[in-house]
């Protein structure tokens, strides 16, 4: 933790070492495996890349886009990440490709083509078999994928490995209930943590963080009345209902002039004619 902070006050002079550390709180997620292995791929970036949380780029560990969401939303003078294919600012940025991360729009699009097997046009392919890409209804009766179900006997794509190595389907599958420990609903968890089970709704409506929206909301009040800035009118914790921001914009916001695109093709130069 102490090596992260002091690469956030080396790029932010402006906060303290207990400024970064809120911020630091609030950005990591609280997981199962906890959050030690979210910080080291945060100083192994920042150390290779000082510029991580300015620079806008894309290419980048999923914490630093919550950490810029975060400093973002306390008013601190970062540039919060895009999709490297559309622009958008999201901080669930989750697939990484050569250029950046992308969207999740961006990555079901460029996900669909011809399925190898069946011939639908325009499909989202989910496996790759020496004939092509395949879609995912011909996924969910493939030979090598499909199983004898434990329960029912028929041969189905498995939902649940069971202990003795068989499976079972969707069909068969009772997904197991837990109480939310933040709203105290009965449901199937999203996350099963050290502090107990939250439900799919607390963890969206806190950005991917455990805990109550309004708790996320207030630390990020807190951070920003903590450093002295003004943040701005939406909450890391509403991230999610906010009108998308471009990439562009955002980098425009600190520095006064868009960013130049490096893995956008070169233009090539105009040519004058004869004479």
């Amino acid at each position: 933790m102490t090596a992260a902070i002091t690469c956030i006050t080396a790029v932010l002079p402006a906060m303290t070492a207990d400024d970064a550390a809120v911020a630091l709180d609030i950005a990591v997620p609280t997981t199962a495996r906890g959050a030690a292995r979210f910080i080291e791929e945060l100083v192994d970036h920042m150390t290779a890349h000082a510029d991580a949380l300015t620079s806008g780029s894309s290419q980048c560990p999923p914490l630093v886009l919550r950490l810029t969401q975060v400093l973002h939303e306390a008013g601190q003078p970062v540039i919060r990440p895009g999709c490297a294919q559309c622009g958008k600012i999201r901080a669930d940025l989750r697939q990484l490709r050569s250029e950046g991360r992308i969207c999740g729009t961006c990555d079901a699009r460029s996900r669909k083509g011809t399925c190898g097997r069946c011939g639908a046009t325009e499909a989202k392919i989910v496996a790759k078999r020496p004939e092509g890409g395949i879609c995912n209804r011909c996924y969910c009766v493939d030979p090598e994928v499909v199983e004898e179900c434990g329960e029912c006997g028929r041969l189905r794509c498995p939902a649940v490995r069971l202990p003795d190595g068989g499976s079972l389907c969707r069909v068969c599958w009772n997904r197991p209930q837990h109480t939310c420990v933040s709203c105290g609903k009965t449901a199937a968890a999203a996350l099963l943590a050290d502090g107990g089970a939250y439900c799919h709704f607390v963890t969206t409506e806190s950005g991917g963080r455990v805990g109550s929206a309004e708790s996320a909301a207030g630390a990020a009040r807190s951070l920003a009345t903590r450093t002295g800035t003004n943040p701005t009118s939406a909450t890391a914790a509403t991230a999610a209902r906010r009108p998308l921001v471009h990439a562009a914009d955002e980098y425009d916001r600190v520095n006064g002039s868009p960013p130049v695109n490096r893995f956008a093709r070169a233009a090539t130069p105009a040519t004058s004619g004869p004479g």
